[in-house]
């Protein structure tokens, strides 16, 4: 039996020693490896928030290039809608002066300065809407060319001869130009923020 306990002795031994062993050289590999991941995690957050980092400013010079860009074009288009109501108002007013003479009995049935000064307003504002509707809404430059197309007829309809105007087209157009300028206003004040008191 001595062979037999010193074989198990020895086996047990050894047994004991590589278990050990094992055990030793599991614990230093898991923490070499937990120290590597430790390090692995620390740099993937590092890299994380640099890279977010990154975005966050890639985003903020993006939004500022939209907003200046927009915001110009946003003031333009309040620019044109302004300069549209402006020449419209001319139109308007020089339409009145117009049929003044008419309604003040003063023997005449129109003033003929005021009637070609009309037609050169409206040739200006045609120029200038032509030149400037790419900037518009389109529900906006449907309803103008409506009244550009009635302030065209109107033109076209007068009387070079005699300079005898349209009445009834000028009534028109003076009905017309100014639900459009309300229209140019409630768009401009809109565009501003502003509610129409």
């Amino acid at each position: 039996m001595d062979i037999w306990a010193s074989i198990a002795l020895s086996t047990i031994s050894s047994s004991i020693f590589l278990g050990i062993l094992a055990f030793l050289f599991k614990s230093l590999v898991g923490q070499l490896l937990s120290r590597d991941i430790e390090k692995f995690k620390i740099q993937l957050e590092k890299s994380y928030a640099i890279e977010l980092e990154r975005l966050r400013v890639d985003l903020r010079k993006e939004a500022f290039e939209h907003e200046t860009k927009f915001g110009n074009l946003h003031v333009k288009q309040m620019e044109i809608i302004a300069e549209v109501f402006r020449r419209l108002s001319k139109i308007e007013t020089r339409f009145v002066w117009v049929v003044l003479p008419l309604f003040a009995r003063t023997g005449k049935s129109h003033d003929d300065d005021q009637l070609k000064a009309s037609f050169a307003e409206i040739i200006m504002f045609h120029e200038y809407f032509q030149e400037n509707r790419i900037h518009l809404d389109r529900k906006l430059c449907d309803q103008i060319f409506r009244l550009e197309g009635m302030l065209s007829q109107l033109y076209l309809s007068f009387n070079t001869e005699n300079w005898t105007p349209n009445m009834e087209r000028i009534g028109e157009a003076l009905t017309e130009i100014p639900q459009l300028r309300e229209v140019l206003e409630s768009e401009f004040r809109r565009m501003l923020g502003v509610q129409k008191m």
